[in-house]
């Protein structure tokens, strides 16, 4: 549940994010879109679904809730261009890394403020379920590992039977040798930690002494 931004005007950089996304029922669509329209102090037009949704549980929602620090959108908005999904801030920063939203990608107040000044309008988006992942980095092989969603659970033996394909081939064009059983220890972790996978390579407990802490933002 992260986002990543390559910046045109800075090649070879990536700015990563965590996001909270739509929960069962309201999931967040998949595919390539853009960034159509950027809206500072926005608003929050209630759709009639949510208002129907909260009714049926005895709450009442108005059809508008002004900008402010009530305002479940927080107070940047990005919308994409399909439907009415949104990249935005919240109110409830306890959410970020869950499914909590109605299909919009939620971002932390301060992260969503640095991104919407650096976003342009037409900026594409491509919104991926990618659980495994592989990269050969400063001459090891890395593997990151996060739990499905659970509405593609049945496709995880698949999923890791693809991903291990990619390896064995990353591994083979730099003449390195792949440990499988380590391999097999990420994939059951699943912490989403990029982990080197090679013979010899450095382990989690030995990386973890020489990472550089790091505090959220106040």
């Amino acid at each position: 549940m992260r986002m990543f931004y390559y910046p045109k005007k800075e090649p070879g950089k990536v700015y990563t994010y965590p996001v909270g996304i739509g929960r069962d029922g309201w999931n967040t669509p998949m595919g390539t879109t853009s960034i159509a329209v950027k809206t500072p102090n926005p608003d929050w037009h209630v759709p009639p679904s949510i208002q129907r949704e909260h009714a049926a549980k005895g709450h009442r929602l108005p059809s508008v809730v002004r900008s402010g620090p009530d305002n479940p959108l927080g107070y940047y908005a990005m919308r994409l261009a399909i439907g009415s999904y949104l990249i935005h801030g919240t109110n409830k920063p306890f959410g970020i890394g869950m499914q909590i939203s109605h299909g919009c990608v939620q971002m932390y107040p301060e992260d969503i403020e640095i991104l919407f000044q650096k976003v342009p309008v037409g900026t594409p988006v491509r919104i991926i379920h990618d659980p495994y992942l592989a990269a050969w980095h400063d001459n090891n092989l890395y593997l990151e590992a996060n739990e499905p969603l659970e509405k593609w659970a049945r496709s995880k033996r698949q999923l890791k039977k693809q991903v291990s394909k990619e390896i064995g081939k990353i591994a083979k064009s730099h003449s390195a040798t792949v440990d499988w059983g380590k391999v097999d220890r990420v994939h059951d972790r699943a912490d989403g930690v990029p982990t080197p996978v090679l013979v010899n390579s450095p382990d989690v407990p030995e990386l973890a002494k020489s990472a550089v802490q790091l505090a959220r933002p106040s």
